[in-house]
């Protein structure tokens, strides 16, 4: 995996504080609540991320190292949200935990993708 995403060496790769706390949120929850609710934890990565292969597709092509993120990314692939719409009465889940878990969950995006910018928005 590193020499497909061009890394020299793991030590070279450090965690910053928003990928931490995303990090620390889906353990919590993977650890604390049914395992159904960390598919709902990992919604909003496969949502956003779907999203943003959407936006960049038009990158795809030979020259370009991530294309195959893009294309891995890209709609259409979002089972894990069918998934959970199809099965969410048959595990029981509680509405308002599983909305309160994507709602942290995406906060848990929003700054990490914010984590990559210059000026924080709030």
């Amino acid at each position: 995996m590193f020499k497909e995403w061009y890394i020299k060496h793991p030590k070279g790769i450090a965690m910053g504080d928003a990928a931490a706390s995303y990090s620390k949120f889906e353990l919590g929850v993977a650890t604390k609540e049914e395992p159904f609710y960390l598919l709902i934890a990992m919604l909003p990565c496969e949502k956003l991320w779907g999203w943003l292969a959407q936006e960049i597709k038009s990158g795809i092509n030979d020259t370009n190292v991530y294309s195959f993120w893009i294309q891995d990314n890209l709609p259409g692939s979002h089972t894990l949200a069918n998934y959970i719409d199809e099965n969410a009465e048959n595990f029981k889940v509680d509405l308002k935990k599983a909305m309160k878990i994507y709602k942290d969950g995406m906060q848990c995006e929003v700054d990490f993708f914010t984590s990559g910018t210059i000026e924080e928005v709030n």
